[in-house]
């Protein structure tokens, strides 16, 4: 069955990925998998998900095997990427869950103001590898992993790397920033 691509641009809604994922993914057809929130960024996508029936593996289900699931949707759709994001309710886990792009991972995730909703997070800056840091990396491409994660778990995100202190981030390539402490 050949599948007509729905949109071409970016104008990719909430609602239609949801439709896709709920049409193309049985174990979210059947309510064994809950979409929490979907978060969109230009062509790019980042969906939480849940599920209380022990398991299943929530990411897994939605991805299918070698990606094949979300690549077909994330094509339908005109997207660029669509990743699937485990929620937790346990903010420190979700933060981290919603952030890790291409093995990204934090070194540590700080609450700075739970009420306001606001996390500092410390991803390693230096070069030990060919291709971008794991900070780059946690930033994405014009910023838009950082986007789609604060837009995803409704928490305003702050980088940084080991080098920063009281208030005072230092971020190889950068100059000193000022952040919340």
């Amino acid at each position: 069955m050949s599948r007509k691509r729905i949109h071409q641009r970016s104008d990719t809604t909430e609602a239609d990925v949801v439709d896709a994922l709920t049409r193309d993914v049985p174990e979210i057809a059947f309510d064994i998998i809950q979409i929490v929130r979907v978060a969109i960024d230009g062509r790019q996508c980042k969906v939480a998900v849940t599920t209380e029936q022990p398991g299943v593996c929530v990411t897994g289900a939605c991805v299918g095997v070698r990606g094949h699931r979300i690549r077909t949707i994330a094509h339908e759709l005109g997207m660029d990427n669509i990743g699937i994001v485990a929620y937790s309710a346990h903010i420190e886990t979700y933060l981290t869950n919603a952030i890790i792009a291409r093995g990204a991972h934090p070194l540590s995730v700080h609450i700075v103001d739970a009420p306001g909703q606001v996390a500092r997070m410390v991803f390693d800056a230096e070069d030990r590898s060919i291709g971008p840091t794991q900070f780059a990396r946690a930033i994405g491409t014009r910023g838009s992993n950082v986007r789609l994660a604060s837009a995803l778990t409704g928490w305003s995100i702050y980088l940084c790397t080991p080098l920063c202190r009281e208030g005072h981030c230092v971020h190889p390539g950068a100059t000193s920033l000022r952040v919340a402490s």
